[in-house]
């Protein structure tokens, strides 16, 4: 079986592979195993990582070119500077945006400090820098965009897989050990989206997967799209002063707090810091949430 799927992942490397990405995806959407079998190849080339199972796992599929600011990574540096939640992000460099999650952290961690850790898939896998070479060239969502997010490599209790397609879902019901949270946003974006339903899915001992409907949450207008880090940073920095900005923040730490069975009143919280700067108000929070 391993020979054969290296005979596909050579006719990976060799060709763009966007219409067989779509074929994978549509065997994988009736039969979730074929992708295991390509998960399990991947993890043939694992290297040996420390073990934190106390930790919450951050993953994403990326790739949905919204180009927005970073949603996501805006929800983890507030959860890891006011809850200390330890938190993973694990990934490699974005080759489909030039504002990726990895280089947006880094860009805040040299301006505030909080404990947050990436993990770099070339340093993770043996020999990774061949498909990160590929992905490069190729420069469209690839069948690594899927793959990765799969693997658990910190054996961390907690991971939250962000995904722009929903038929992604469906491969939870092959996870057993850790617990996980799949989001995917109706118009296409890898995390809660206020402009249309979200799709949520959690795994513990049980799936219970439902839908938030766009009637429930809506924004008043699409969110601008940046084209440099500095942009981004500048919108999560001043959160507060942009009506839908703040709404799709608090929305997406709402459902990830309610993952992690945080404090239930955290738009009571968020509210009464509105003209406050969120990394000058972390006693604030920690003074006020019920542990």
């Amino acid at each position: 079986m391993l020979k054969k799927i290296n005979k596909i992942f050579n006719f990976i490397y060799k060709y763009k592979n966007y219409k067989y990405l779509n074929f994978l995806l549509k065997s994988f959407n009736r039969k979730s195993f074929i992708f295991l079998v390509f998960k399990e190849y991947l993890k043939t080339f694992l290297n040996k990582v420390k073990k934190k199972k106390k930790s919450l796992l951050i993953t994403g599929t990326g790739g949905d070119k919204k180009k927005t600011f970073n949603i996501t990574s805006s929800i983890f540096i507030i959860l890891s500077k006011i809850y200390r939640i330890k938190i993973i992000k694990y990934g490699s460099k974005s080759f489909t945006s030039s504002v990726g999650s990895i280089s947006f952290l880094n860009y805040v961690k040299k301006k505030h400090k909080f404990e947050l850790k990436i993990l770099y898939s070339n340093k993770i896998f043996r020999n990774i820098n061949i498909i990160s070479k590929i992905r490069k060239k190729i420069n469209k969502k690839t069948i690594f965009n899927f793959l990765f997010p799969l693997i658990n490599v910190t054996k961390s209790k907690y991971q939250v897989i962000g995904s722009n397609n929903m038929k992604f879902h469906r491969i939870l019901k092959y996870k057993k050990k850790n617990q996980i949270l799949f989001i995917s946003g109706e118009d296409g974006m890898d995390e809660g989206t206020i402009y249309g339903y979200t799709k949520i899915t959690i795994f513990k001992k049980n799936i219970n997967s439902f839908i938030i409907n766009k009637k429930t949450i809506l924004g008043k207008k699409k969110i601008k799209k940046v084209k440099k880090i500095n942009e981004s940073y500048n919108i999560f920095i001043n959160m507060f002063s942009y009506y839908d900005v703040k709404k799709i923040v608090f929305f997406n730490l709402y459902i990830v707090m309610k993952y992690l069975k945080k404090n239930k009143n955290i738009f009571f919280l968020l509210k009464k810091t509105f003209r406050y700067n969120i990394f000058y108000n972390a006693k604030f929070f920690k003074k006020n949430s019920r542990k």
